[in-house]
């Protein structure tokens, strides 16, 4: 396997930026497109586009439409890899070795993401600890500020109960310039 020149950290960071996939769920995609709708975990095109399918925890099965900027990041860390030939391997790998920028035909573990996320957190001078949740919080605020509702955001992170999804909901944490203006002397 090639090396992923850096995208694979980029297509698993625009997996988790949106509101859908938690860690444990999008570790473990397989890379056969073909297969990928009957294996009900996998990457596949879906009319114009491509949607995700995770086995979420519990056994719970949840497909969602694949955002374009995670579509972009998986073609390039796909082609970059050089395993778009490669029809039943896992999409995310695991690398050859300790610090290896070759990839094995092993899956990427849960611990081996969050790992990763953590070094490059580190490596960007971040010193709030993240891992894959802070994504999705990320992702779910995001999402409803930009005027998306809480049912779809519940949708879209397969939670059961919205009370769920509003305790990743940090759009009430950031206190604005409006806010601020009404103050009244």
């Amino acid at each position: 396997m090639a090396a992923a020149d850096g995208r694979h950290p980029a297509a698993r960071r625009a997996g988790f930026a949106g509101p859908g996939a938690d860690c444990g769920a999008d570790v473990f995609l397989r890379a056969d497109r073909d297969r990928a709708a009957d294996a009900g975990r996998g990457y596949a095109p879906q009319g114009a586009g491509w949607v995700v399918q995770l086995h979420e925890k519990g056994g719970k099965r949840h497909a969602m439409p694949a955002h374009h900027a995670l579509s972009e990041a998986v073609h390039a860390y796909v082609a970059a890899a050089e395993i778009n030939k490669d029809r039943k391997g896992w999409l995310f790998r695991s690398g050859k070795g300790r610090r290896s920028d070759l990839l094995s035909e092993r899956p990427l573990l849960q611990g081996d993401a969050w790992a990763m996320i953590r070094r490059r957190a580190a490596t960007a001078g971040i010193a709030t600890p993240v891992g894959c949740h802070y994504f999705r919080a990320t992702g779910i605020t995001a999402y409803l500020m930009n005027g998306g509702t809480l049912e779809h955001a519940q949708a879209m992170a397969a939670h059961e109960r919205p009370r769920t999804t509003r305790l990743y909901d940090r759009t009430q944490e950031q206190l604005t310039q409006d806010e601020v203006e009404r103050i009244r002397f």
